[in-house]
């Protein structure tokens, strides 16, 4: 009875997860190609987070296209994932270099997977009373409109195939409110749940998802130029302290890879049912958040 309930299982299991590939490791082991043959493209991926991602989304057998504006940083991430990986050159705020990234990917590999909209930038503090409306829309042409650019370049191929994932970052700070961060950072990345909500709306009845995933505050050098001019810490150390101390899971501070599990799942066929959603990678910060 428990040998054929098993084996139930594990046909349940190769059914409804079509893309998840069972290797055996000489220990016996069962791990999991959970993007085993899809194609990736992944904005921002020089940085911090989107590095990480990439590389966890080619170890899950995907085949990703690393984008970024800063080449030599992007090469070198592309380069250390080695063959699963290529780079390409793509500032977001351009509608060209997304059509151009996109195109790439369908003549390279015949098809386009997943689009992970993964770049932003840090906008520096200001107040509503002084807003300069030029560096709203410069922010808001990186955060906000270059997602949907992405959207409308990557529906454009995966509309025919009846198939896509589509994955935004988003931010804890997407499902709350904290004046001490950027206005114009918290402001886009609040868009983004209802972009998510309404994409996700009108792609699905063609077989395409749109979820975001919302990380809580993470050290990496962007968010720590955010520390120092705000005067919250000078250095990665007492920045790390800081975070800590506010983290709600006692000594524990978010990394990349927690934010790239989040993303691996949302872009897998294990979450094929998974459609407008917002997967805060935050301990609850969301809603503990103090000012």
């Amino acid at each position: 009875m428990l040998h054929r309930s098993i084996k139930r299982c594990s046909q349940i299991l190769t059914e409804q997860t079509p893309g998840l590939v069972r290797r055996c490791s000489s220990a016996g082991q069962v791990s999991h190609k959970r993007l085993d043959g899809k194609v990736a493209i992944i904005t921002g991926a020089a940085g911090a987070v989107g590095s990480v991602t990439a590389k966890v989304f080619a170890d899950h057998g995907a085949n990703v296209i690393v984008t970024d504006i800063n080449d030599e940083a992007g090469e070198k991430v592309a380069q250390a994932i080695s063959q699963n990986a290529v780079y390409r050159h793509c500032d977001v705020s351009k509608e060209s270099h997304v059509a151009g990234v996109v195109d790439y990917a369908v003549k390279e590999f015949g098809k386009l997977d997943i689009l992970h909209c993964n770049a932003g930038r840090l906008p520096a503090p200001v107040d509503f009373q002084t807003l300069d409306m030029e560096q709203y829309d410069r922010a808001t042409g990186v955060l906000f409109r270059a997602v949907v650019l992405g959207i409308k370049h990557a529906a454009r191929v995966m509309v025919p195939q009846k198939q896509g994932s589509i994955l935004i970052t988003a931010s804890s700070l997407s499902l709350c409110v904290d004046p001490g961060v950027s206005l114009l950072y918290n402001l886009n990345k609040t868009n983004l749940v209802g972009l998510t909500k309404i994409a996700a709306g009108h792609l699905g009845s063609h077989g395409i998802r749109v979820n975001a995933v919302a990380p809580g505050p993470i050290p990496t050098e962007m968010s720590l130029d955010w520390a120092k001019n705000t005067g919250v810490a000078q250095t990665m150390d007492e920045f790390k302290q800081w975070l800590e101390a506010k983290s709600p899971l006692l000594g524990k501070l978010c990394t990349e890879r927690d934010i790239a599990n989040g993303a691996l799942f949302l872009c897998s066929d294990e979450s094929r049912y998974v459609n407008g959603h917002v997967l805060a990678v935050s301990a609850g910060y969301h809603n503990l958040v103090k000012h």
